[in-house]
């Protein structure tokens, strides 16, 4: 069936925001102008505070009206005029706070009505008429405005009429509460019947008729439940195929080559249908009885190779399926019951004589064990599925045989003791889960065995002291988490075993004072940081223990625009920035001052 949507005729409307005491204001008018010489208006506002209230008009760059109404509260409100580039009219709408409610009016350029029609609160209700340019009426539609879950919504009900530009029927049919229903017909551009019956709860139902241009019948069938039943059908020429549900049938392509045959028996589809592609060659065969696939099912390449083959029982899908590759090899093969995989199964690489994975599926679920390999033939991983879901133990491997890891699975995630190994087969990873998260003491090393890490998750997070070595066995880093983020003194040493530097954290970022180190055992800088700022005094040393620099610095609060409201007003955000500030001092290797500067903000001050 045909539904005609509604004409749209795009009516720019301004809305702003109302403001609660925008009623209290005094009133006050905006103007715009076409160009700089202010002659040719462009809009003619009128406001309360911030928001739109009181007439408004709108002006094309010619000067004629492009729309005029009211606004209250800065929505639209009562009568609105729209206007084509020339004067003419081209929509009435009336609106209540902003939507559609009302009678609604169209018009084409050369003055012709296009649709009349009603909303309510921007939804469709009651009769809705279009027309043609030429002013033959398009379309008669009903509808009913219902107020469902706190809004209205407008839904299809009654009869609905279409024509073409000449005057001639296209459709007609009938709607209950958005769902078709009843009769329903439909006529050819030359008058003359193309199709009738009846529609049931938005679905054909019982006979349907259909007819070709020139008059003579061409189907008919019948709707029962999901059954199709094809009772007569003939050609152009009125020569029968199908006669009181019995005939064979021919399909063909655009191009006039056959697409398929076979037969069909009272009503339905019945025996061997074959199909073939728009080159001629054979496609696939299927099986028929009482109109379902019934019987094998062989599909094949364009070279004649067989690619599918399987059963139906019933229109579903049933035994054992195998597909094929181009070249021959095997693609996949398993088990169907009632159209869903249930059974074992098994898939190969493609090109490759090689087997990708293979396991049980129960009612289209993954279910107990099943097995990947890489596409060398060594194995990938392998573990057991319970509905669908990794379950139970899982065990992987690099290419070369050696576990890459292994562990338990609960319901698709890591749960219990996991271990994961480098190819070499030295211990990588080892540590617990619980519903995929990580949790409790874990540990990890190097692919020489010296140790990585140790420490503890709590619910995914580090947490409590922690240690980090290098690889030559010496600890890199020590300290502790709180909920994921370093907390307190850390220390941080070199690869040799000498320390690097030490300070506090507070929420993962460096707070209170830090020292540096030359590898030496030296100190070679001393600074104070509050999160992750530097602030106050900063020290350099030499080697020799003599002062290298003294540096300021300062935290400062500035202000950063992040947008710009409707009212013009500016939406900021405060950040604090540590900047150079204050008396910076360089000395040479001997104590003595090399030079000084100052800083105020971060700019250096002249002398």
């Amino acid at each position: 069936m045909k539904f005609l949507l509604p004409l749209l005729f795009i009516c720019s409307n301004l809305s702003l925001f109302a403001q609660p005491d925008a009623a209290k204001s005094t009133p006050y008018k905006k103007v715009e102008y076409w160009g700089e010489d202010r002659k040719q208006k462009k809009s003619d506002e009128m406001f309360r505070g911030q928001v739109q209230d009181g007439k408004s008009t709108y002006w094309f760059q010619n000067g004629k009206i492009q729309r005029t109404g009211n606004f209250k509260l800065g929505k639209e409100h009562g009568l609105w005029l729209y206007y084509y580039d020339d004067g003419k009219k081209k929509a009435e709408e009336m609106y209540f706070m902003g939507k559609k409610t009302g009678r609604a009016q169209y018009w084409y350029k050369n003055g012709q009505k296009a649709q009349d029609c009603k909303y309510i609160e921007d939804v469709p209700d009651s009769t809705w008429t279009s027309w043609y340019e030429n002013g033959q009426k398009k379309a008669e539609e009903f509808f009913i405005a219902q107020f469902y879950n706190f809004k209205w919504q407008g839904v299809k009900h009654g009869q609905f009429s279409y024509w073409n530009e000449k005057g001639i029927p296209e459709s007609a049919g009938n709607f209950v509460n958005d769902t078709a229903q009843g009769p329903y017909a439909g006529w050819h551009a030359n008058g003359r019947k193309k199709e009738e019956g009846q529609y049931n709860k938005g679905l054909k139902s019982g006979r349907w008729k259909e007819w070709y241009e020139n008059g003579s019948i061409k189907q008919e069938t019948e709707f029962k439940g999901e059954d199709v039943y094809l009772w007569t059908l003939n050609d152009e020429s009125g020569n029968v195929i199908i006669s009181n549900g019995r005939g064979k049938m021919k399909i063909v392509f655009n191009n006039g080559s056959l697409r398929g045959i076979g037969n069909y028996k009272d009503g339905l589809r019945d025996s061997t249908w074959t199909f073939y592609t728009n080159t001629g060659k054979l496609h696939y065969k299927e099986e028929f009885s009482a109109g379902k696939k019934n019987g094998p099912a062989v599909h094949w390449y364009e070279d004649g190779k067989e690619s599918i083959r399987g059963q139906y029982k019933d229109d579903l899908k049933t035994g054992t399926w195998t597909w094929l590759q181009p070249d021959g090899k095997m693609d996949q093969q398993g088990e169907f019951s009632k159209d869903l995989r249930h059974g074992h199964w098994k898939y190969w690489y493609e090109k490759l004589d090689q087997p990708e994975m293979e396991g049980w599926y129960k009612n289209d679920l993954e279910d107990s064990l099943w097995t990947f390999w890489y596409n060398n033939g060594a194995k990938w991983k392998e573990g057991t599925f319970r509905e669908g879901k990794k379950n139970g133990g899982w065990t992987f491997w690099f290419e070369n045989g050696k576990k890459l890891q292994e562990g338990q699975y609960v319901n698709n995630k890591e749960d219990g003791q996991w271990v994961s190994w480098y190819d070499n087969g030295m211990v990588k990873d080892q540590g617990s889960f619980k519903e995929g998260i990580m949790e409790g003491r874990w540990t990890g090393f190097y692919f020489n065995g010296k140790l990585n890490y140790d420490g503890t998750y709590v619910n995914g997070q580090k947490e409590g002291g922690w240690r980090f070595q290098y690889d030559n066995g010496y600890p890199s880093e020590m300290g502790k988490f709180v909920s994921g983020k370093r907390e307190g003194l850390w220390v941080f040493m070199n690869h040799s075993g000498t320390m690097d530097r030490r300070g506090e954290y507070h929420l993962d970022k460096p707070n209170g004072e830090w020292v540096y180190y030359y590898p030496e055992g030296a100190v070679s800088q001393q600074q104070k940081y509050k999160m992750g700022k530097l602030t106050g005094k900063t020290t350099t040393y030499y080697m020799n223990g003599k002062k290298k620099s003294i540096a300021r610095y300062k935290i400062f609060t500035i202000k950063e625009k992040i947008a710009t409201r409707t009212d013009g007003k500016k939406i900021e955000k405060k950040r604090e920035v540590s900047k150079a500030h204050g008396k910076w001092i360089y000395y040479n290797t001997d104590g003595s001052v090399m030079m000084k500067q100052k800083y105020v903000k971060g700019e250096k001050k002249k002398k």
